[in-house]
């Protein structure tokens, strides 16, 4: 995952019809996050909840989770909160959770991350990450992460992308929704197959201390 290119999250959640929480019920596929990894000594659960602290490291360090190769992949939702507690001034520093076309981390993402010195909610899309030719593009959606909701991302068939923060008690109303429009350089992403992530980033070392800063993930599901 990067940023305006030249920044790097180091590996690193959209046009839709809206529709009801009782069609969301019959169509989103919660999936397990098996492959867990961790720098900087950051402990991981292996089962929901997740929890990712702001790595502590001397040099650049990140803590996530990734998903086994998941197919038909129209979208996807976490339900939790981000919490930004500190200081600094860089946006390396971050918590995110996105989608992603490579093993590797240098194909083609959409998701959401919290830059923790802005604290709010950002909709990413990324070309080619984590190379020389990459493309990048974010918009501000969310100005709350700490609010615990579902937070969703869904593809259409066109390739563009609906954000939706839906409320977690009956009868789930849509709270917010956005749409955004795929960028010309991503490909259409679209029941691509493809592995979710979820990661906190102690990329740069400004001065700051962002330790009191985590994201919390109770649930992780997939739209097929």
């Amino acid at each position: 995952m990067t940023r305006n290119m030249g920044r790097s999250l180091g590996i690193a959640m959209m046009t839709f019809v809206s529709i009801g929480a009782s069609a969301h019920a019959q169509t989103w596929v919660p999936i397990p996050m098996p492959i867990v990894h961790g720098w900087g000594g950051t402990v991981l659960n292996t089962v929901a909840p997740y929890a990712l602290g702001y790595p502590a490291c001397v040099s650049a360090c990140d803590s996530h989770y990734e998903s086994a190769l998941e197919n038909s992949v129209k979208g996807f939702r976490f339900r939790g909160d981000a919490t930004a507690l500190g200081t600094g001034t860089n946006d390396n520093n971050q918590v995110a959770a996105f989608f992603t076309d490579s093993s590797t981390y240098t194909g083609n993402e959409y998701g959401l991350v919290v830059y923790l010195p802005e604290h709010e909610v950002h909709f990413y899309q990324c070309g080619s990450c984590n190379t020389s030719g990459s493309n990048w593009n974010d918009v501000a959606v969310w100005s709350t992460p700490e609010e615990y909701y579902e937070y969703e991302v869904l593809v259409n068939s066109a390739g563009n992308f609906t954000f939706e923060v839906v409320s977690t008690v009956s009868p789930y109303p849509i709270i917010f929704t956005q749409t955004i429009a795929k960028e010309s350089w991503l490909p259409n992403l679209y029941n691509t197959p493809g592995y979710l992530t979820i990661t906190a980033a102690h990329n740069v070392n400004d001065g700051g201390n962002w330790s009191g800063s985590t994201l919390h993930v109770d649930e992780i599901d997939i739209w097929q």
